[in-house]
């Protein structure tokens, strides 16, 4: 039935004076039902998802370039639901207008959600002239997330065949971005580009992007410590501080699962040699900041919430000495005491001992260095949190007992109790736990020593050998076809070792 131009006339100025009233909220889902079911209707029929077009993405190799999934096709439900949420929650209906960047960052989401590889997503954007850092580190988490879903083999192909680490840097390069402040203070963007470089092998470029003479105002915070003599003149250098404690972070994540803090040490002393080369030339790098390092380092050490990192004891005497050169006191002389604690080699708590008997049980009158012992107390009380201070003084009962020094204990024991009068029920199994998780430390590193002088030994044993023997016996036999001597020293080896361990002390309460 037509209507007439008066009514529609009608209908209009009706609409001017009295705009429509807003959809109740049954009556937009009822809406929106009907626009995506019909939605769906018209995409299954224009592009139907075929049984080949699935096959082809179980054919994809470990490569996350979109040159192996172009063919890829989802659901039409997936793209119907992205679709009408785009539209939706869209600056068109949802009334925000909202800026140019957050709309940016907004269409970069939904192209990654729709399966684009996150350095095409990137790469467009830098095209377009848009180069905010937000969709950057958008991009790379998102990257870094589908490398991590690969199996462990293919994650460096992965890598290497998108070439990651390249195109991450020249955004960086070509957009300024990596002297640009936010980059810098972005601390879980930093972490997530170093890892994509490390992983990938490239460490080397992250090296020669310290020894750059750039300078960058950045902010100081916290968790970044300049020692005192260095002043204002490191703070333009201080984004090569946080670099530094990303790759140190980085190293201690590739080795989680074996909690060896070697690399992350590694890493650490050559920036330490980095430095003091350049103090001696009167460089620029002079003023690499280690002490970021320095402290991410030192909390693996001796993480009180989860298990420590470990250190084979010439190692840990290296970090130690590289340590007291950098630390001040008074803070200094807790952190020597707390390395010294969690050594895996030689667990040691008459430092630790030393100072908080000196700093909360001694008597200031007889002390020669009462200001100092002032300073002790004071740096105790307002650097450690009482959870922390009665953890450590645990710790050092712990080692105390199982070093067989149970009247030190005992005496110590008394004031933990004195300090933390609140938790005495719960010292003692604290104690016996920490007991247990100290032994098998201490006993795995045993074990890993006495794995790598077996092959020492037998590797020894084969040169001298293949030397002295005039043709190759066969495995496990010598040339009269008895016990090869590789074979009697490694059992020999294991009969030491047992020796060993069962001479470590066990306390009959544990």
């Amino acid at each position: 039935m037509k209507v007439s131009l008066a009514a529609q006339g009608w209908k209009a100025l009706a609409a001017k004076l009295h705009g429509q009233l807003p959809l109740s909220p049954k009556e937009s889902q009822r809406l929106l039902t009907a626009l995506t079911t019909s939605f769906r209707k018209h995409l299954d029929d224009v592009h139907p998802t075929s049984a080949h077009d699935v096959g082809l993405n179980h054919q994809a190799g470990p490569s996350l370039s979109t040159r192996s999934n172009k063919q890829t096709l989802h659901s039409s439900a997936t793209f119907a639901d992205n679709h009408m949420a785009a539209i939706l929650t869209g600056p068109l209906l949802s009334g925000k207008s909202g800026n140019a960047a957050d709309r940016r960052l907004e269409s970069a989401r939904r192209e990654l959600d729709g399966g684009v590889h996150p350095f095409e997503v990137l790469e467009t954007f830098q095209k377009q002239g848009h180069c905010e850092t937000k969709v950057a580190a958008l991009c790379v988490r998102q990257y870094l997330g589908r490398v991590g879903k690969l199996k462990f083999a293919d994650r460096v192909p992965a890598l290497q065949m998108d070439e990651a680490s390249s195109r991450i840097l020249r955004w960086l390069w070509t957009t300024g971005q990596y002297k640009d402040p936010h980059f810098i203070d972005e601390h879980a963007f930093r972490r997530d580009v170093v890892a994509i470089v490390m992983r990938e092998g490239r460490e080397e470029i992250l090296w020669e992007w310290l020894k750059l003479d750039e300078k960058i105002a950045v902010k100081s915070s916290s968790t970044i410590n300049v020692n005192h003599w260095e002043g204002s003149t490191m703070s333009p250098f201080l984004w090569k501080g946080r670099l530094l404690r990303s790759m140190v972070e980085e190293a201690l994540m590739a080795d989680r699962t074996t909690r060896s803090a070697i690399p992350a040490l590694n890493i650490f002393l050559r920036a330490f040699a980095m430095q003091r080369s350049g103090r001696r030339l009167k460089t620029h790098m002079a003023w690499l900041p280690c002490d970021p390092a320095r402290v991410a380092l030192f909390k693996a050490l001796q993480d009180h919430k989860g298990t420590p990192y470990n250190l084979p004891a010439d190692r840990f005497d290296d970090f130690l000495t590289t340590y007291s050169t950098i630390a001040r006191a008074p803070g200094l002389d807790f952190d020597r005491a707390i390395l010294m604690l969690h050594s895996t080699s030689q667990p040691d708590s008459r430092p630790l001992c030393d100072v908080l008997s000196r700093c909360l049980g001694g008597d200031r009158e007889e002390d020669h260095d009462s200001h100092y012992t002032s300073m002790l107390a004071r740096h105790w009380q307002t650097e450690f949190p009482p959870a922390q201070q009665m953890h450590l003084m645990l710790h050092a009962v712990a080692v105390l007992r199982l070093d067989e020094q149970f009247e030190h204990a005992d005496d110590f024991l008394q004031l933990v109790r004195i300090e933390h009068p609140e938790a005495k029920l719960k010292m003692e199994p604290e104690i016996a736990s920490m007991m247990r998780r100290i032994r098998s430390r201490c006993l795995g590193m045993q074990l890993e020593r006495s794995d790598e002088t077996e092959q020492e030994l037998m590797g020894a044993s084969r040169e001298a050998r293949i030397v002295n023997t005039p043709h190759t016996p066969l495995p496990g036999k010598n040339a009269e076809g008895d016990v090869s001597i590789e074979e009697e020293m490694l059992e020999a080896s294991r009969r030491s070792r047992a020796a060993k361990s069962s001479s470590f002390p066990t306390p009959g309460y544990v």
